[in-house]
């Protein structure tokens, strides 16, 4: 009934499965530390891992490499070396897929950094 009413709904709220988990960790730009593993995912993480797996996987090299850069341009604590993000905690995963939704962004005027918490598409930039 709710799917009919809001399309894509049960996208937004099914946790993404053990084996979507250990897929997205073993992204080539993702290195967990000792310890943190599927596992170690709360649900909220869980959930939106299901939600941005599509995303991601639709980016070519191009965009992935950009997507980097940009999530590198926010200092948000994460430690990248060797070309990977450290992810020692569900809260570094969080910052990660946020990253990944692109929900950091500087307002133009202020210059403030700032994280995006609800997001709704109204079209592209031309």
């Amino acid at each position: 009934m709710y799917q009919a009413i809001f399309p894509g709904i049960i996208a937004l709220y099914r946790d993404a499965t053990k084996r979507e988990i250990s897929d997205f960790l073993s992204q080539d730009f993702i290195q967990t530390a000792e310890g943190f593993n599927g596992d170690s995912v709360q649900v909220n993480n869980r959930k939106r891992i299901a939600a941005l797996r599509d995303k991601y996987n639709a980016y070519n090299n191009s965009q992935r490499n950009d997507l980097k850069k940009y999530i590198q341009g926010y200092d948000l604590g994460l430690r990248f070396e060797d070309g990977k993000f450290l992810i020692s905690s569900d809260a570094d995963l969080k910052k990660l897929i946020y990253g990944i939704d692109q929900r950091y962004y500087t307002t133009p005027i202020d210059n403030e950094k700032r994280i995006a918490n609800s997001v709704i598409n109204i079209g592209r930039a031309k």
